[in-house]
């Protein structure tokens, strides 16, 4: 069995993927993924095709969010899916089946910061964090509605976004 792709489909691969080169076997029965920029290059091989595209359903789900960062408000989990709630004037809310820990390690906390177990927000769209309790926060987020959005701080990163993100606590 061989794997062939027209000119025009390995062409939107390789954007899509950004750099990562697919390596078959002969049979197409082993898939290895080298992707330059993870560390020194990190390899994954899988044994099934399947597992290979499961694995480029989740880069495209990346690169979906990717290509929307600067409209992304905050990304929540709603298992098996993450919801990623957009800035605009109706909330858009697009579901992508990809774990949180996933993106986290993608994107890092420059674009994304990890604010509870089931959020992570655009940090360029925090307001302020507000207490509401003896210990309790939640973050207020800018948009595009009337509406604000708010959404709780766990106590377990509390000290941790202190400590990155001070300018949220002036208020």
């Amino acid at each position: 069995m061989q794997l062939n792709h027209t000119d025009e489909e390995n062409r939107i691969l390789r954007k899509i993927i950004k750099g990562m080169e697919l390596v078959y076997d002969e049979l197409g029965q082993h898939l290895v993924a080298v992707i330059p920029g993870d560390g020194v290059g990190s390899l994954k091989e899988n044994s099934k095709i399947q597992d290979a595209s499961e694995y480029m359903k989740k880069l495209l789900a990346v690169n979906k969010i990717e290509l929307l960062l600067d409209r992304v408000l905050y990304i929540h989990v709603e298992s098996p899916y993450c919801r990623v709630v957009l800035d605009s004037k109706n909330n858009t809310e697009i579901d992508v089946r990809i774990t949180l820990e996933t993106l986290e390690h993608y994107f890092g906390e420059k674009a994304l910061v990890k604010i509870h177990r089931s959020y992570l927000v655009n940090p360029k769209k925090v307001v302020c964090a507000v207490r509401r309790g003896v210990r309790d926060y939640e973050i207020w987020l800018r948009n595009r509605t009337p509406q604000k959005v708010v959404l709780p701080l766990a106590r377990s990163y509390l000290e941790k976004i202190q400590q990155k993100a001070p300018k949220w606590f002036t208020n």
